[in-house]
């Protein structure tokens, strides 16, 4: 069940209150530009905007209750005081080797929408999965590979 108004609260949350309140298992994508690389996100797999910044984005789908379902985008910049810093000059694309899948999430729809935001690639078209999953590959233009899918119908 979706916590009345959490996207509300999240977009007005302070960022250390933010941080006491996360669950489980987090997604932090870090690029050039949140401003624009997490709006081309939401676009791609409709997912809801909460906040964006020049430093940093917050994405949410499906029931975010208790702070699930998160995605939080930040800038290189904000990790340049970081040991980390020093290997995203060298790094693309980013994110080699590893899937963000988003369950639920429809490849068809998500698929159509990529075709047309710029920088953003088809590396498998929707196809249903012996493992019980409708899913798709897509590139984004930063370099993280995507896998938004759905279960089959019985």
């Amino acid at each position: 069940m979706k916590t009345p108004n959490l996207d509300l609260i999240l977009a007005t949350m302070e960022p250390d209150e933010l941080g006491k309140n996360l669950t489980g298992f987090g997604v932090n994508l870090i690029c050039p530009e949140p401003s624009i690389y997490a709006p081309s996100i939401a676009r791609v797999f409709s997912l809801n905007l909460i906040r964006v910044d020049e430093f940093y984005a917050l994405l949410t789908w499906d029931d975010n209750a208790n702070f699930g379902n998160l995605i939080q985008v930040h800038s290189d910049l904000s990790y340049k005081k970081t040991p980390y810093y020093k290997n995203f000059e060298d790094s693309r694309p980013r994110g080699l080797g590893a899937e963000l899948r988003l369950f639920k999430v429809s490849p068809d729809k998500s698929v159509e929408q990529a075709s047309i935001e710029q920088g953003w690639q088809v590396i498998e078209s929707p196809n249903d999965k012996e493992h019980g999953l409708r899913e798709a590959f897509l590139l984004d233009n930063v370099g993280f590979c995507w896998v938004p899918c759905v279960p089959l119908s019985a």
